[in-house]
């Protein structure tokens, strides 16, 4: 029996392939096998400071809400201030 290919057989064809996840061109990179799990949590948002983050705009919010500013709340913004410009969100 003989079998014949048709002229759409290997190549390159549009929408072929691995489509793109971060909507960029990507870059490899080597690291070391022992960090592969915190890099990985890095860049899926995991790491620490990302909640630090989530935590400081959660209180931002709760301060804006305030319509009364009692010196508690006053102290609250300023330690808010403060982080911020530690991790560097102004």
């Amino acid at each position: 029996m003989d079998k014949t290919r048709s002229d759409n057989w290997g190549g390159k064809r549009e929408g072929a392939g691995a489509k793109a996840l971060y909507g960029e061109p990507t870059k490899a990179m080597k690291i070391p096998e022992s960090r592969h799990d915190e890099i990985r949590s890095i860049l899926k948002g995991e790491d620490k400071l990302t909640q630090v983050r989530a935590i400081i705009e959660e209180w931002n919010s709760k301060i804006a809400d305030k319509s009364t500013q009692s010196p508690r709340w006053k102290n609250a913004a300023m330690l808010l201030n403060q982080l911020n410009d530690v991790i560097g969100e102004r």
